[in-house]
Formats: structure tokens, C-alpha cells, sequence
């Protein structure tokens, strides 16, 4: 039951990727791609129900009941956690930029944390992650921001980093992301004075935002999975950081959100 969950989750998922790419192109859908597209949603919906159903009618023993319901909705934990990458996906089609950025800048907050909450850290942030604190927390955004700045303009000579991959997918030439992100904005500070950044940077400030401000409390939620389990960490085979999940845990809830930053800041990108 718990993979035939996980596999209704995968074939909405990835099934919405595919109608995605179908409706983009510029070349006429086959009858069998047409038809898929016509009737994914609702064959997506159709195994749910009868998945959903047959849980009910499988609640024989009473005395199973809170092993069943236990079991049903770590499916749909593990679906989530895992299926979240098609996000990831469609933000990848804008370009690598939003996809590399990112990913960097969770290891780059990471480190920046705990330097900072060992030079200065006095308050801690949480009992879930006893060695994080306030004082790392603010330390690493402030890094984690003027990282994002340097890696974004230097990132400008290399323009197959913000090639977004529909223009190929469309027939179409159109330039959209070299020459749109290395435009320069001019944010005001007070007075006279204001902040000249390229547009690459301004963007690499909005996603080191997330990054400081939300990447962080998806370490958080793998750390009350550990101790609800009583692990101390997820593997071994990085010592000192806990095993290779633990250097991505943080991206658990950011790279989706890079999605939704994306069609809410960037609609130019047609993503």
C-alpha cells in the first residue's frame, strides 16, 4: 500500500513534467501524448481514491488500526519529501543559475552558521539543534547574502548558466535570461545615495533570503526525525557533518520554494 502511494505520487508528479514539456513544444502531440494530457489529472485522481478506499476496507483488527494509520501517513511524508524535486525540475528549466545558486548557498550558510555561533553564539535557536544560535543564524545571512552577490556577477560571463531551456523547447530564439539578467537596477539608500546592482544580483539576494531565513528550519525538521528516532545522524560518511543527507536537508524545503520565487518574481522566464 505504501508504494502504491508513493508511485500515485510519482505519476502526478512527474506526470505533470511531462505535460509541461508536451504543451511547450512547438512540434503537434501524438494521439497517445494527447491523450495523456487530456487525462492525467484525473486518472491521477481516480488511483488515489481507489488506494484511499482500499486502506479503508484493509482495517480489519482493531488492534492494527494505529499501525495501519501509522504506516499510511509515513507514505505520504516519504511521497512529499522525496517528490518535491519536480519542483526543482521546472525551476532547473529557467536555468542551471537557479538550481547551482541555491545549492551553494545552503553549504555556504551551513559553514557560516557554525562559525559564527562559535565566535559569537551565546542564544540558542532551538532544542532541536542544541549547537545552533541566534548570533550564527544572523552571522550566516549576512555572509550567505554577499556570497550570493559575488557569485552572481561573476557568474555573468559564463551565459549558459541563465540559458533558460524552453527557448530551445519552443522554436524560438529569443534571448531572455544573458542579456535581461546583467541589466543594472538602482535601489535607493536615503538621500542621495543608491545601490547599483545587476539584476543576477538582485535576484541572488532574493534567493539568499530564502536560503538564510528558511533553508535552515528544513535542518530543523530532519533533526526532530533523527531524535524522534533516536538517531544522532543520518549516516557516517561524512565525518563531523553527519552522513551525505545531512549536507542537504536544508534543501528539503528551499529548492522547491525556488519554484514559486520563480514564477512570482521572474514571469519573463515562462517558466
Amino acid at each position: 500500500m505504501k508504494w502504491l502511494v508513493f508511485g500515485v505520487g510519482a505519476f502526478f508528479a512527474y506526470g505533470r513534467l511531462l505535460c509541461h514539456e508536451a504543451v511547450a513544444t512547438s512540434h503537434p502531440m501524438g494521439p497517445v501524448l494527447s491523450a495523456f494530457v487530456r487525462w492525467h489529472l484525473p486518472a491521477t485522481a481516480a488511483l488515489y481514491m481507489g488506494i484511499f478506499i482500499s486502506f479503508i476496507f484493509s482495517l480489519q483488527m482493531r488492534q492494527s488500526y494505529s499501525y495501519q494509520l501509522g504506516q499510511f501517513a509515513a507514505a505520504h511524508y516519504a511521497t512529499f519529501i522525496c517528490l518535491s524535486s519536480t519542483l526543482v525540475s521546472f525551476a532547473m528549466r529557467a536555468g542551471m543559475f537557479w538550481f547551482a545558486l541555491p545549492s551553494l548557498l545552503v553549504i555556504v550558510n551551513d559553514i557560516a552558521a557554525y562559525l559564527c555561533g562559535c565566535m559569537f553564539g551565546k542564544t540558542q535557536l532551538t532544542v532541536l539543534s542544541p549547537r545552533k544560535t541566534r548570533e550564527g543564524f544572523i552571522g550566516a545571512a549576512v555572509v550567505t547574502a554577499f556570497t550570493a552577490m559575488i557569485l552572481a556577477q561573476s557568474w555573468l560571463s559564463s551565459p549558459w548558466i541563465f540559458e533558460p531551456s524552453n527557448v530551445m523547447l519552443r522554436g524560438t530564439m529569443t534571448e531572455i535570461a544573458p542579456t535581461k539578467m546583467s541589466e543594472f537596477l538602482y535601489l535607493p539608500l536615503g538621500g542621495n545615495y543608491e545601490l547599483q546592482l545587476t539584476r543576477a544580483q538582485v535576484h541572488a539576494l532574493g534567493i539568499s533570503l530564502l536560503v538564510s531565513l528558511i533553508g535552515p528550519f528544513g535542518g530543523f525538521f530532519a533533526s526532530a526525525v533523527k531524535r524522534a528516532y533516536g538517531a544522532k545522524d543520518f549516516g557516517n560518511s561524512i565525518p563531523g557533518h553527519g552522513g551525505v543527507a545531512d549536507r542537504f536537508d536544508c534543501q528539503v524545503l528551499l529548492l522547491p520554494l525556488v519554484y514559486f520565487y520563480i514564477k512570482a518574481c521572474c514571469p519573463d522566464l515562462g517558466v
